[in-house]
């Protein structure tokens, strides 16, 4: 039985929710849903990944400080991330 992909939403309004996908991977669809538009993807040393909204900067949305430590602390590089991000595995992206 394979297992649901799973990953965490860090909303720039600072909440933090647990998500469940339905299949062993996150579509693009899916994605691009909790970004709220198109993707671009940062790879973390550890085997995860940031899902963010590739033109955050473009729309001015707002600055995600728990995403932006997060990535800045795993990455070992500094970022300034904007809007809603999700966390997923990179093994759930395909």
């Amino acid at each position: 039985m394979k297992k649901n992909a799973i990953g965490v939403l860090f909303s720039a309004d600072n909440s933090i929710k647990a998500l469940e996908f339905k299949g062993s991977h996150v579509t693009l669809e899916e994605m691009q849903k909790c970004v709220g538009g198109y993707i671009e993807l940062i790879y973390l040393n550890d085997g995860m990944a940031l899902v963010v909204n590739e033109e955050g900067l473009i729309l001015n949305l707002p600055y995600n400080e728990r995403a932006t430590i997060f990535a800045t602390a795993l990455e070992g590089k500094e970022h300034h991330i904007v809007g809603d991000v999700l966390l997923i595995g990179a093994n759930f992206i395909k």
